[in-house]
């Protein structure tokens, strides 16, 4: 029979007592130890003769590193020494990089005390544990001249068109393509421009902010694209509170948007011409709504967002603070169910960023806003509730806030763009 000796690190202390009660009756456990001092798990392993540490990812109270990375450490120093991830965190992209640095195993704390032993015994012997990813299909990379082509073309342009602007023949362009083709494994460009998003199933919550993000050419703008009913699905549906989005009719789509979707720009949109009053009813009044009632709503919402002092000014007149506001205002004004944000602050100063985000999280809590928000930056994500990361068309990873301050979220978010393979400046 085995005897094996268990280091546990994990920063939950009732987690670790629990556990040990738990194996306590298991022949197989020589000795169960746990430990919250990062800096000395090494010295341990050695004094206690220690077979597999079992290593929680979050260890937000004790370290400011996560245990893949401690992880990672230990086995460059120790290369012999087998660790297990016991995570509440089972999600691929973890499990990949707990595979590409070299753990033994991976497995959910849900795991019955039965098949924890059964898979300390396995790792024991020298083998991998890891869950079945049979169902997870891998697609090599475009480069970013193939993710560029294939930008172009999504957005309607002709190939020769898309030749003459990336200054190369139409011969060029095809043998890309053909590159393309064969590395989505589709046969034409309407295949591969709807691969970008392709099985992707989530749900929004009402009240939700959640962020989406991805590296370029992930789909998370066609995917925004598809729910704004910008661009059309070639397979599947989108819903919103029980309505078919796909199934509306052409003639009715413009009316749609402007009832249920609100958009949240980089740019503001407001028109000069229109005073801030004017450009936040706007919908209403399009809808041909009372003048009275259209009067009403928008200063309601304008009280609501501390502008109604500017409601009779024009754009040019107002700060760029005030202008956000404003652009919000006209967002929500006509009680729309979701409010989709595509870079909001893509091209914004940092404080202005900073400005808009608090705004859409005042909406979002305050207000009872639903939003959906498509980012590049960590910092803006970690704004948000939930946060999706996209990768070849799928949905790779979730990470859900939870009770986490915004600092530790947005570290969080970094670690997750780093693992989806290529630094943050590759998220774009």
């Amino acid at each position: 029979m085995f005897l094996i000796n268990i280091l546990l690190v994990d920063d939950h202390t009732l987690f670790a007592k629990s556990l040990s009660v738990a194996l306590d009756e298991y022949n197989e456990i020589e000795h169960f130890y746990s430990t919250q001092d990062i800096q000395g798990i090494g010295q341990m392993v050695c004094d206690k003769n220690i077979d597999i540490i079992l290593m929680d990812i979050n260890l937000g109270n004790l370290s400011d590193t996560d245990g893949l990375e401690i992880a990672s450490n230990l086995l460059k120093s120790s290369p012999m020494v087998k660790i297990i991830i016991l995570t509440g965190y089972d999600l691929p992209v973890y499990r990949h990089e707990a595979k590409k640095i070299g753990i033994s195993g991976f497995l959910n704390k849900n795991i019955s005390p039965d098949d924890l032993i059964s898979s300390l015994i396995h790792v024991s012997r020298g083998n991998t544990c890891f869950p079945s990813e049979s169902n997870e299909i891998m697609i090599e990379d475009l480069t970013s001249m193939e993710k560029k082509i294939l930008q172009l073309i999504s957005s309607g342009k002709k190939r020769k068109c898309v030749a003459d602007e990336l200054y190369m023949s139409e011969r060029t362009l095809s043998n890309h393509l053909q590159h393309i083709f064969e590395k989505l494994n589709v046969s034409s460009v309407v295949e591969a421009v709807t691969k970008a998003i392709k099985d992707i199933s989530f749900s929004v919550e009402k009240g939700e902010f959640l962020g989406i993000m991805g590296t370029s050419g992930s789909g998370k703008t066609t995917l925004l694209h598809c729910i704004s009913t910008i661009d059309t699905v070639s397979a599947g549906h989108i819903y919103l509170e029980g309505k078919d989005v796909t199934e509306i009719k052409p003639k009715s789509l413009a009316r749609f948007r402007r009832e249920n979707l609100g958009f949240i720009f980089q740019d503001f949109n407001l028109l000069d011409t229109l005073t801030i009053e004017e450009n936040i009813g706007l919908a209403l009044s399009l809808n041909r709504q009372d003048p009275g009632a259209v009067q009403s709503r928008v200063r309601e919402v304008a009280g609501k967002l501390g502008i109604t002092g500017i409601l009779e000014k024009f754009p040019y007149q107002v700060s760029g603070g005030q202008k956000q506001r404003a652009a919000c205002a006209r967002a929500m004004v006509a009680g729309q169910s979701l409010l989709l944000a595509d870079e909001p602050t893509g091209a914004l100063d940092s404080k202005a960023s900073k400005n808009l985000l608090e705004i859409m999280t005042a909406m979002n809590r305050e207000m009872g806003a639903t939003i959906l928000m498509v980012t590049h930056d960590a910092y803006s994500a970690s704004y948000a509730k939930r946060v999706l990361f996209l990768k070849d068309g799928r949905v790779f990873n979730e990470l859900l806030r939870g009770d986490r301050g915004r600092p530790v979220f947005y570290h969080e978010i970094l670690d997750v763009l780093a693992a989806l393979g290529g630094d943050v400046s590759d998220v774009i």
